[in-house]
């Protein structure tokens, strides 16, 4: 449900070497945003890499089924026993619930 190359795709990986200065930091957040930009206008996906700095709007382009698949994991986990930051933050429905941001 969550393919990153539901077809032959033409992939780019890059390993970035960088401070982890709050202002290096924030530097990287734009550029992972207009990367995740540039590759969702031409069809294309992302990896889903462990910093979440991409929108939900983003993240629902590259991955038309994530809805279908948290819909999914609710139903098979519906107290939320088994969790992590992407889930928590793009996943859960209430805002009311413990690591909504």
């Amino acid at each position: 449900m969550l393919s990153y190359a539901p077809a032959d795709r033409f992939a780019v990986v890059l390993y970035v070497n960088q401070k982890t200065t709050p202002r290096s930091d924030d530097a990287m957040a734009e550029a992972t945003r207009r990367l995740i930009a540039a590759a969702t206008a031409r069809g294309g996906t992302f990896y889903l890499p462990y910093q979440l700095r991409y929108s939900q709007d983003e993240l629902e382009a590259a991955y038309p089924n994530i809805k279908d698949f948290f819909a999914l994991k609710r139903a098979y986990d519906p107290g939320e026993r088994f969790s992590n930051h992407l889930y928590e933050r793009y996943g859960r429905t209430s805002k009311d619930m413990p690591g909504r941001r």
